[in-house]
């Protein structure tokens, strides 16, 4: 999104968001978000009707690398919320046409993340996680790497249909 012409974007955390009746400034001309997050946003934002809603998908890399994640691995997720950890299972039983044997961890929420890496082969986290994690969340994943342990960024990018209706919607601005 950034990368089109004469845009600026700025990015918020949902839940700063939803906490207040966030005014947007006279300067935004869009409020974009995902479908998942659409409806309780256009409750919580003033001038609701500057929302659009996009498609996020998850990136090649990412998908390739949840392919080959070989049935029986034991799957560590840590995230922020538990509905992008319900995404992340959700893309992990679509590739593979099984339940995986994952376990979900969000930041903040567990005091003893080494004993839970311990148990765990694979690491998913988000692509952005060291927006979210503590200093003893961040050595712990250091450490998981630096077994040798593998480490899957779930990283995602706009749908190509959301990214034309997007390309419109800044047209009309």
């Amino acid at each position: 999104i950034s990368r089109i012409p004469n845009v600026d974007v700025y990015q918020f955390l949902l839940a700063d968001v939803l906490k207040k009746n966030y005014p947007f400034g006279k300067n935004v001309d869009l409020v974009i978000t995902t479908s998942t997050h659409f409806a309780e946003l256009e409750k919580a934002v003033v001038q609701a009707s500057k929302i659009t809603r996009i498609v996020l998908t998850p990136t090649q890399n990412t998908v390739a690398e949840l392919a080959k994640l070989a049935c029986g691995t034991r799957i560590g997720v840590l995230c922020a919320s538990e509905v992008f950890a319900n995404i992340i299972h959700k893309s992990c039983v679509m590739l593979s046409g099984k339940q995986p044997d994952m376990d979900i961890r969000l930041f903040g929420q567990h005091e003893d993340i080494p004993a839970f890496l311990s148990e765990r082969q694979v690491l998913i986290l988000p692509q952005n996680y060291l927006q979210f994690c503590s200093q003893q969340e961040e050595k712990a994943i250091y450490n998981f790497r630096t077994e040798g342990k593998q480490v899957v960024s779930y990283e995602y990018q706009v749908d190509g249909g959301s990214f034309l209706y997007l390309e419109e919607q800044i047209e009309k601005v």
